[in-house]
């Protein structure tokens, strides 16, 4: 039987706008003020989204490490916002593709 394969992809602005509105409690997970500029899954664990931020505290980026489970739950709750739709039944997972955050969605 064939399987559905999508790949939602994200801007900057759009992962920002995520984040902020899964009211993320713990203080460690709140992204600073400024422009995300990169976006990258950490080297040491395919469990953590690395977001480049450009500060206007600091000259260079700094990086930003967030939980790839939280990441994907606040774009799940940003797709049921705007109206796409995501079946329960269905696998998701987050990906970086050529530099934009992807939600990747997987059923039958």
């Amino acid at each position: 039987m064939p399987r559905e394969l999508r790949l939602i992809i994200f801007d900057f602005f759009e992962i920002r706008e995520a984040l902020n509105k899964a009211n993320l409690k713990l203080e460690s997970h709140q992204l600073p003020e400024g422009q995300i500029t990169r976006a990258h899954m950490a080297t040491a664990s395919a469990d953590v989204l690395s977001l480049m931020i450009k500060t206007p505290e600091f000259e260079t980026p700094i990086t930003k490490d967030l939980p790839k489970k939280l990441v994907k739950q606040s774009l799940v709750e940003f797709c049921q916002l705007a109206g796409i739709d995501l079946p329960d039944r269905y696998a998701k997972n987050v990906k970086v593709a050529n530099g934009k955050v992807c939600l990747e969605v997987m059923g039958s």
